[in-house]
């Protein structure tokens, strides 16, 4: 290939990625909208707060969302200008990320707890470094508090979660309802999991239903109901059909596993507005926040108590139908 060919091919590849980054990353205006999901500690509010984006096409998402930095100020009804994107894919997003995921906030008090985790995983400390003297740079928090935040964080620590929009996961032995494993009341089957592609510590779920109930079954019979996937991205569980369950039923098993994904929102503070900060939107309604689960089922047919059962059971069928063909009147055909 000649050389100006391949100078004219590269020219295009730097165009495109340059296309591709001004797409990705944008500047938008940010609204902070009045916290409900947040405990008020002097005159500040520490953990989730609403806040609605306008990009440049004046189209409006609204989510909710964290402070990165507890030194930084922004201002409930401001407005700010921000440099938007996805937020990076590192071991700390990764951790933050899996908070996003499996620790939605159902009060103030969770959410300023998941916010003082968000604080300690993206490097952000108490000044004085203990839990004797926890004071942040604006506003103090009580020790129970960062103490919930400091265990939170070292929980999640190495946690990661399926990249979005990108993940399979699948079952071996893989089934399907026209094709479920056979299996009889008290049988235990395993199922091996993958998560593609491979990530370790990421949290799987498992479930299981009988056909006819709305119920899933309990860990009696799903065991375990979650695990996480090995450096290869494997993990396994098994299913007990019940002792009652009919015969020539159908139970549903489910791996599954959930990824919210923030995106970063870099605050440039307007005039007559306190100070900046980084905060990152956790709703999928936003415009670049990924939320995203993906699943993969599999089938078991309960078959009767034993194996002597289901052959009687052809036995039975196969001479009902050879009784059936003898009495039934026979036509002769003669020829013409």
């Amino acid at each position: 290939m000649k050389k100006s060919a391949i100078l004219a091919i590269l020219v295009i590849v730097l165009m495109l990625a340059a296309i591709s980054a001004t797409v990705y990353a944008q500047t938008v205006s940010v609204y902070i909208g009045s916290p409900n999901l947040a405990v008020q500690v002097g005159s500040y509010y520490i953990g989730a707060f609403p806040i609605t984006i306008t990009n440049s096409h004046g189209t409006q998402y609204s989510g909710e969302a964290y402070c990165l930095t507890p030194g930084g100020t922004i201002d409930i009804g401001g407005t700010y200008t921000a440099d938007e994107s996805a937020a990076p894919a590192n071991s700390a997003f990764d951790a933050i990320s899996y908070i996003l995921s499996w620790y939605a906030p159902t009060d103030g008090t969770s959410a300023e707890v998941d916010q003082v985790a968000i604080w300690e995983l993206y490097g952000q400390y108490p000044t004085a470094g203990t839990l004797a003297d926890p004071e942040y740079s604006d506003f103090d928090l009580g020790p129970s508090i960062i103490s919930a935040g400091t265990s939170l964080a070292t929980e999640v620590a190495g946690m990661n979660v399926a990249y979005p929009e990108s993940s399979t996961l699948t079952l071996s032995p893989s089934t399907s309802p026209a094709s479920p494993i056979p299996a009889t009341p008290g049988e235990k089957v395993t199922f091996q999991v993958q998560l593609t592609p491979a990530r370790q510590n990421v949290q799987i779920d498992f479930s299981a239903t009988l056909q006819g109930s709305s119920t899933p079954l309990d860990s009696t019979y799903v065991s375990p109901t979650k695990a996480y996937t090995d450096v290869n991205g494997q993990t396994a569980f098994s299913v007990t059909v019940p002792s009652n369950a009919p015969s020539h039923s159908i139970i549903t098993v489910t791996a599954s596993t959930q990824t919210v994904w923030p995106e970063f929102l870099d605050l440039t503070g307007q005039s007559g507005q306190s100070g900046t900060q980084d905060i990152i939107g956790t709703s999928p309604t936003l415009d670049l926040a990924k939320s995203y689960s993906v699943s993969v089922a599999g089938s078991i047919y309960v078959l009767p108590e034993s194996a002597y059962g289901a052959i009687a059971a052809l036995a039975a069928c196969a001479a009902g139908f050879i009784i059936y063909y003898k009495r039934k009147p026979q036509t002769k055909l003669s020829k013409l």
